[in-house]
């Protein structure tokens, strides 16, 4: 599930949650959290729609050569 696909350019994992699976905890503090929480929502939701985008124009791609 967090095995990169070549078609599209991306982990399945990443498409679906918007970020790659942590092996082990942070050990610095995300910028994003001290952001509000309906800003931080926002933001999650632009990336999720970046990675959705990316993977359709890769598998497009991929399909065309």
């Amino acid at each position: 599930m967090n095995s990169i696909n070549v078609s599209m350019g991306t982990s399945p994992f990443q498409l679906h949650l918007g970020r790659s699976p942590c092996v082990i905890p942070p050990i610095k503090q995300s910028k994003l959290d001290n952001e509000p929480e309906d800003k931080r929502t926002h933001t999650l939701m632009a990336q999720l729609q970046n990675n959705v985008m990316e993977a359709q124009d890769s598998l497009l791609a991929a399909k065309a050569s």
